[in-house]
């Protein structure tokens, strides 16, 4: 992996570095994806965030991707396979489309012949980043139909930049995707729900906004002589040491990446924290940011709370396939209509709907809908 990235940039370290500049830069996205495309023989990626309740997608970067691609990408988000992926995998867990269904099944489905093939694609690899109650976002990877699909191996390889991407993400999520600079204005960077705390390469406090400041209430994190620091001793070590990391200066050896951390509170409280470093190209345009060298995101760990049919998914023990009709099903679609998207016959439609009602103990489609909503308690297993 390193070895490909070299011919493009300056080897691993940096490739990783570059992907969590993303997170306040997003401008450089594309230059990521196409470097990461490269990686595993990919010709198009984008990263996308899908709310399933509202019925819609944005995309918040792309590479190599036609607008009519995207068009038809926001078009057909309810049919994506990345919807009951979620449902069934959950986040950081790569997979490829053709593996997700069977490989024939896939290319007779509605998102494949309305997504890819036009793009003269066969198969996608889907990582998805990061995921609440309303939305999810997702990092994709398309690859030309004269390629064979993607194997295990070149999964792994997306699986060991998926944390990074995932960080990189959430970084960015908490500034809204916006330029660390542009937030950073005085007037806007008290706007913020993220707490952002700059410090200087030993950890001083150079300034903080108004959420970090409720923060920093020696519950979870402390202002201990002008130095950031926490209650828990092992957390308070963990931020000294990823504050130490981020300050020095950007070598080869010591890569700018993020270093993420949960710092540990009274009772139930924890904060996830982001340790990111600054060089002069994203200096903050604060009166004192000369100072600063390391930026601290924190946030209040409120937990990962799943969707009602996340949760009755893998409650009822229902598989993959099953978990694409019912996705479909959900969305209103008659099993006709879900039956075409899914380019199956409609024997296999029935035998999985059979399935389903069995695995639940639904009296019928419409029950089966109701439940998964969370219209209706479910049986007592």
């Amino acid at each position: 992996m390193a070895e490909v990235y070299d011919a493009a940039k300056g080897g691993l370290l940096d490739f990783v570095s570059d992907i969590y500049d993303c997170a306040i830069e997003p401008h450089r996205w594309p230059t990521i994806l196409e470097h990461t495309s490269k990686l595993v023989r990919g010709c198009t990626a984008a990263i996308t965030a899908y709310s399933p309740a509202r019925n819609s997608l944005r995309v918040k970067a792309r590479w190599n991707a036609s607008a009519e691609s995207e068009r038809e990408m926001i078009a057909n988000a309810p049919i994506s396979p990345a919807v009951p992926a979620i449902w069934l995998l959950g986040v950081g867990r790569p997979f490829t489309a053709t593996a997700f269904f069977d490989d024939d099944e896939f290319r007779n489905s509605l998102w494949c012949e309305r997504v890819l093939q036009p793009a003269d694609c066969r198969d996608v690899a889907i990582i998805p980043l990061t995921k609440s109650v309303d939305e999810f976002s997702t990092l994709m990877f398309m690859r030309r139909e004269n390629l064979r699909p993607y194997v295990p191996a070149e999964v792994e390889t997306i699986q060991a930049l998926t944390p990074h991407f995932q960080r990189a993400d959430a970084i960015a999520e908490l500034l809204n995707f916006k330029p660390l600079a542009e937030h950073c204005r005085g007037d806007t960077l008290d706007l913020l729900s993220a707490g952002i705390i700059l410090t200087d390469a030993k950890g001083k406090i150079v300034h903080t906004n108004s959420a970090a400041e409720r923060m920093l209430d020696g519950c979870v994190l402390l202002c201990v002589d002008d130095e950031l620091s926490a209650r828990d001793s092992k957390s308070a070590d963990g931020l000294r040491a990823a504050i130490a990391l981020a300050g020095k200066v950007r070598t080869h050896a010591t890569p700018k990446g993020v270093t993420s951390l949960i710092a540990k509170g009274w009772g139930a409280r924890d904060i996830a924290i982001w340790v990111l470093s600054l060089d002069n190209s994203i200096r903050l345009p604060l009166a004192a940011s000369p100072a600063a060298r390391v930026a601290v995101f924190a946030q209040e760990l409120g937990g990962n709370p799943q969707s009602a049919a996340e949760m009755f998914v893998r409650r009822h023990g229902i598989s993959a396939a099953e978990s694409r009709l019912q996705a479909l099903l959900a969305q209103g679609m008659s099993l006709e209509k879900a039956t075409r998207a899914l380019g199956i016959p409609k024997r296999i439609a029935r035998m999985r709907l059979t399935l389903l009602l069995e695995k639940t103990h639904a009296r019928d489609e419409t029950d089966l809908i109701s439940l998964m909503t969370g219209a209706r308690s479910p049986v007592p297993a």
